[in-house]
């Protein structure tokens, strides 16, 4: 069954790579948009998941160096953070526009 499991993920990764490269190189429209937020909440969800739910309990309730641990949970949510908010690109995040109308038309 963990064969199984492992050879699903190799298949399916490359395949969710290369649907979410063809997406967002499509013409930016309202669908696409809509398609391409879904996608990406799935995977930070899946995330999101793993971390708080199977990662984290399983290593917190560990006794040893809790204190070491949620020290470094906190530091690296922090340099999390700084990265997000030095990159230029968190302030202006590239949303759905409305096209532009073409002059002269």
């Amino acid at each position: 069954q963990m064969l199984i499991a492992n050879m699903f993920f190799c298949v399916t990764s490359p395949f969710g790579l290369g649907m979410g490269m063809g997406i967002s190189e499509l013409e930016q429209t309202l669908t696409i948009a809509v398609i391409s937020g879904t996608l990406q909440g799935i995977a930070c969800g899946t995330f999101l998941y793993v971390t708080f739910f199977e990662v984290l309990p399983h290593e917190m309730n560990n006794g040893e160096n809790r204190l070491l641990k949620l020290l470094f949970i906190i530091l690296g949510f922090t340099a999390v953070c700084g990265v997000l908010y030095i990159d230029p690109e968190t302030r202006k995040p590239h949303c759905y526009q409305m096209p532009q109308p073409i002059p002269g038309s």
